[in-house]
């Protein structure tokens, strides 16, 4: 049947309706919390948590903290190379790296959490968190990085998450996460410069709430009791955890035996769509870093420098 003028018109206003309809259910609203590292290159961390699921991945932490007997604010710094591998604050960063390789899954959810003595297999609920580190190596021997470098490579990092992690998605992006305070923030960074800039730049199908905004918690005021300063100190051990595995870290050897699984992740070449494509990972996660050369930025995948270490150390691992 041939459709006149008017009725095609009609035909393709009501085509383009459920379309949005379709986009506005889609959407997820999600908080992000970061943490930064400045060994052996400026590193950027960001989780990306639906916040319908925070409160449920907080349960998470804090049934690890029982099963383990920790009952501290943790930081990763705290396991020194001498920190002996079954203490309680090891084993629940072990514990805690079972549950980022759980909530990072986007599909068939097939994850393994140790619980202590009792091994607990999870198919379901998908939680649907995401995450994206970013690295900007140092050069020229130097160690450090200026204010306005760091702030650029936090809206890289950021902007390129959100482009990849979401690319046929339509998230809200709420809070914003950071471990200071607000003091301490202001002090050494021009916020406009950073998310505030970025919402500027954002493709169409990313958007944020009317209050988005970075907000503080300080590592002085961590608690156990409440869902974000939780998840801040989770993204401390993640961050930390990818580092001491990327960089073969194996005169810590508590960090290195506890961290061992998240090496799945860092194995998979994520950038390859047809391995990827049918992974439970896939858009779950993004590891990226940057070099700038001759005043042109260069990028590449993050991956492990084996020629530091011997990869025996580690077991093998079901990668699919």
């Amino acid at each position: 049947m041939k459709l006149n003028k008017e009725e095609l018109i009609a035909f393709q206003e009501r085509d383009l309706e459920e379309k949005i309809n379709i986009d506005i259910q889609d959407q997820i609203e999600y908080d992000v919390f970061y943490d930064e590292c400045k060994e052996d290159g400026y590193w950027h961390c960001f989780l990306f948590v639906p916040k319908d699921k925070k409160e449920y991945i907080h349960q998470l932490i804090s049934k690890a903290r029982g099963c383990t007997s920790f009952v501290y604010p943790i930081h990763y710094v705290n396991i020194k190379a001498r920190t002996k591998f079954k203490v309680p604050n090891v084993q629940f960063v072990k514990i805690l790296i079972d549950i980022l390789l759980y909530i990072i899954q986007q599909d068939k959810i097939q994850a393994v959490i140790k619980w202590g003595e009792n091994n607990k297999l999870y198919n379901e609920p998908k939680v649907g968190a995401k995450l994206a580190i970013f690295r900007k190596k140092y050069q020229n021997n130097s160690k450090s990085e200026n204010q306005k470098m760091i702030e650029a490579t936090f809206r890289m990092g950021l902007k390129g998450a959100l482009n990849f992690l979401f690319i046929d998605e339509h998230p809200i992006i709420d809070n914003i996460y950071v471990d200071y305070s607000e003091k301490c923030f202001n002090n050494n960074f021009d916020s406009l410069n950073m998310w505030e800039r970025l919402k500027n730049e954002l493709r169409d199908n990313i958007s944020y709430t009317s209050n988005s905004a970075i907000r503080f918690i300080s590592k002085e005021d961590y608690t156990l009791d409440n869902a974000e300063s939780q998840l801040m100190q989770f993204v401390d051990v993640i961050i930390g955890s990818i580092r001491t595995c990327v960089l073969q870290q194996t005169n810590f050897e508590a960090r290195y035996k506890a961290t061992e699984a998240i090496r799945t992740i860092l194995l998979k070449d994520y950038n390859n769509y047809a391995r990827m494509k049918n992974s439970r990972y896939y858009k779950g996660y993004t590891l990226s870093e940057a070099t700038l050369e001759n005043g042109e930025w260069e990028f590449k995948p993050i991956k492990i420098e084996f020629d530091k270490q011997q990869i025996e150390f580690f077991s093998s691992d079901d990668l699919n």
